[in-house]
């Protein structure tokens, strides 16, 4: 077995992470810190390429983004199809909750003498990039369009480190009592909409920002995702009915759907777009579900 540990610098504990792992490995593995924002991909991408069994993502939601992006990139991912897991360190680790998996070290380990290993889904999102360029990346999480992207689109322009929670409720602030909702038409096998958007969620988890639960029926091994439209909605409303997405409830109000799709196409003038929290560009898209992509230790 070798393991490649791919550790996001911004962390503060990164350093000191990247010395216990050693400790309680060995150095017949990798400890690999990011040093810049994308090198994640590289060095998950590299990992995979230099045959290693195990990739695993030291950080939040966008580090693991990052790292799976960074494997299926990899042109022999298909054939050796490595475990992968994470040791959760954002601020929010969304999807950590939704695999249950803990922050603790000595968890990581069993995890990693385990043959506990379970077939996960994930999504894949052609779009626009923020040049306008044709582009395509997969998310393991959520993927949101409209106000996520949004908030997401202004935390990218704020400094992140020991700050990033703040930046996420800075933004949320600035951004809620201006937004005007988009307009917009998606098609998916079984639903259509036209007219005015809130947010368009697209989920293989269930939670997002922070601990908002979005999408109560989500699976991560079912070969679908849930689509979550928030359509004619204020953001008054929207506020008023949080209370039941931090209980786990779905939202009750006729612009609210709620679906289990394969794929779905979503056409918008420059919608803004984040996938599992990071901004990354801007509507037509579209997104189709991957089913059994990743081989998950938990």
């Amino acid at each position: 077995m070798r393991f490649a540990f791919i550790i996001n610098s911004q962390s503060p504990q990164s350093a000191a992470d990247a010395r216990k792992l050693q400790s309680m490995f060995g150095d017949e593995h990798s400890y690999l810190i990011t040093q810049v924002a994308g090198e994640a991909t590289v060095l998950s991408q590299q990992a995979v390429d230099y045959g290693y069994t195990h990739i695993i993502a030291v950080g939040g939601d966008g580090t693991i983004n990052e790292v799976v992006n960074g494997m299926m990139a990899s042109a022999k991912y298909a054939e050796t199809k490595p475990f992968f897991t994470i040791l959760p360190r954002g601020s929010g680790n969304d999807f950590a909750r939704s695999l249950g998996i803990s922050k603790q070290l000595n968890h990581l380990r069993e995890r990693l003498n385990s043959t506990d290993v379970c077939s996960i889904d994930i999504g894949l999102v052609e779009f626009k990039d923020l040049n306008g360029n044709d582009c395509s990346r997969y998310f393991i999480n959520v993927m949101d369009a409209g106000l996520g992207g949004h908030v997401a689109q202004k935390v990218s322009q704020y400094k992140r480190g020991l700050w990033s929670f703040t930046a996420y409720q800075r933004a949320i602030l600035t951004t809620l009592p201006f937004y005007n909702k988009k307009t917009a038409t998606l098609n998916s096998e079984n639903y259509r909409h036209s007219g005015p958007v809130l947010s368009v969620v697209v989920a293989n988890g269930r939670w997002f920002g922070n601990g908002l639960c979005i999408s109560p029926d989500a699976s991560l091994r079912d070969g679908a995702l849930q689509l979550v439209v928030l359509g004619d909605v204020g953001i008054l409303e929207y506020l008023l009915y949080l209370p039941r997405v931090l209980r786990e409830k779905k939202i009750k109000h006729k612009a609210v759907v709620y679906k289990s799709i394969k794929s779905v196409i979503i056409d918008g003038i420059n919608i803004p777009l984040q996938l599992d929290g990071e901004f990354v560009g801007y509507t037509p898209l579209k997104v189709t579900a991957v089913a059994s992509a990743l081989n998950v230790l938990q």
